[in-house]
């Protein structure tokens, strides 16, 4: 009976919790598809070389598509509590694309290329995202580790100082990672606090109306013989 409440107890956490991150990450996608609109608006009015707009404007259009299908989705609260792992894991290959394509199909790319777009992905995943804490630091990891790795590669051997300037970017996906994490955390512990806190009182209201009709009741049986004789 007891492992039963307690199983109860963590679904209804866990859709607690779900509920809370539903509107961050309708914020996310509202984010991702007005920065696709702009950045593409942009490059159309824009005099830069045909090849490297289609580098861009591919993964910028299908990225808004997939976030404005994904919001539609998520709109049902049923599906949306079923399939979050999956839409999260959608939304962030699509804003990968917007980091890895153009790095791949352009022929110039420097180190410092698309850092802060990084940088902002990794804060939507751990603070925007439903995911747990292991799938946060997977994917920000993940994240992290690709873009050094591809920018090493695909870099200007002959730069001074590229190893530096790896390494420097290694050190700000590491604190953007460590920052990530500890909000996580905390943001975690602030949601429990907030659910038993809710939990409490929801139950200290019940028990209190259950004791004024117990006393209700106890005041009529004590008056009902008065009342007969």
């Amino acid at each position: 009976m007891k492992l039963q409440k307690n199983m109860d107890m963590k679904n209804l956490y866990d859709r607690y919790c779900l509920r809370q991150k539903h509107s961050l990450f309708l914020s996310l996608l509202v984010l991702a598809i007005l920065y696709a609109v702009c950045v593409v608006t942009l490059i159309l009015i824009s005099d830069r070389p045909a090849r490297e707009n289609i580098a861009h404007l591919i993964p910028l259009c299908i990225t808004a598509a997939v976030c404005f299908l994904v919001a539609v989705c998520v709109q049902v609260q049923a599906l949306f509590r079923v399939l979050a792992i999956y839409f999260s894991v959608a939304v962030w290959f699509c804003l990968l694309s917007i980091v890895f394509v153009p790095m791949l199909l352009l022929e110039k790319t420097a180190t410092k290329d698309n850092v802060a777009i990084v940088m902002c992905i990794i804060v939507f995943i751990y603070t925007m995202m439903p995911v747990n804490k292991i799938q946060a630091l997977t994917a920000s990891a993940v994240t992290s580790i690709a873009h050094l790795v591809l920018s090493g590669i695909l870099s200007d051997r002959h730069v001074q100082c590229l190893n530096w300037q790896l390494i420097a970017n290694a050190v700000i996906y590491l604190c953007m990672n460590l920052v990530g994490l500890y909000h996580k955390w905390m943001t975690d512990i602030a949601q429990m606090h907030t659910f038993m806190d809710t939990r409490y009182c929801i139950e200290s209201r019940i028990k209190l109306e259950y004791e004024k009709e117990q006393q209700v009741l106890v005041s009529s049986f004590a008056q009902l013989p008065e009342l007969l004789f």
